[in-house]
C-alpha cells in the first residue's frame, strides 16, 4: 500500500508540478517507525550559535502540549520548506529544517526515566493530526504528557527536548528566502551514521 501511495505521489508531482498530495488521498493515521518527520526551524528561537536548540522540540509556553511537525513521507521537501517558512513566530526567521525518524520519539522515552516528584512519568508520543481545512493532511504532533503551564518544574521536559534534539538532523537552508528546497536531500540516509 505504501508503495502505491509513493507511486501516486510521484505521478501527481510529475503532472502537476511540486505540490502536496491532495486531501483526497487517504494518509494512514498510524505512523510507521521509519517515517521522516520534519520540524521547521527558526532563528534565533530554535537555532543559534550554529546549532539547533532544545526549544525546537518544546511545546509553546501557552498551556499546549504539542510540537507541530510534518510527515515527509506524504509530501515533499519543497512543501515542508514553504510551509515552515510561511509560519510567523514573533521576530524569528525561518532558517532550515529539523529531521527525525518517527521511531526517535519512542526512543527518547527509553533514554531515561523522566519522573515528576509524585512519581508520574513525563512521556512523548507522535500522533497524526491531519488538518484538511489548512491543506495539511500530512500534519502530526509530538505530544508531551504534560503542558508547559503545569505546576511542575520544566527541567524534565527540557531533558526530553534535548534528547529529541540529539536524535535530529538539522539541515540548514542555503536559500531561505527562495521558494523551493535546494538544500541537502531529506532521506532516511541522514540517519545511517547515527
Amino acid at each position: 500500500m505504501k508503495f502505491l501511495l509513493k507511486l501516486f505521489q510521484f505521478f501527481q508531482r510529475f503532472f502537476q508540478g511540486t505540490k502536496t498530495i491532495s486531501s483526497e488521498v487517504n494518509i494512514p493515521l498510524e505512523i510507521s517507525e521509519d517515517e521522516l518527520i520534519v520540524r521547521g526551524i527558526v532563528h534565533p528561537l530554535f537555532y543559534s550559535k550554529k546549532k539547533i536548540s532544545d526549544n525546537a522540540f518544546l511545546p509553546p509556553p501557552s498551556g499546549r502540549k504539542d510540537v507541530s511537525v510534518l510527515r515527509h513521507d506524504y509530501t515533499d521537501s519543497h512543501f515542508c520548506k514553504n510551509h515552515s517558512s510561511s509560519l510567523k513566530i514573533g521576530e524569528n526567521t525561518y532558517c532550515g529544517l529539523g529531521i527525525l525518524l518517527a521511531k526517535n520519539v519512542d526512543e527518547v522515552n527509553s533514554a531515561g526515566e523522566y519522573k515528576l516528584e509524585n512519581g508520574e512519568l513525563i512521556r512523548v508520543f507522535l500522533k497524526a493530526t491531519p488538518n484538511i481545512q489548512a491543506n495539511l493532511p500530512m500534519h502530526a504532533d509530538i505530544i508531551y504528557s504534560h503542558s508547559m503551564d503545569d505546576d511542575e518544574p520544566k527541567t524534565l521536559m527540557r531533558k526530553i527536548a534535548k534528547e529529541l534534539k540529539k536524535k535530529a538532523e538539522y539541515l540548514n537552508d542555503p536559500y531561505p528566502t527562495e521558494k523551493d528546497w535546494r538544500g541537502q536531500a531529506i532521506t532516511k540516509e541522514l540517519f545511517e551514521q547515527k
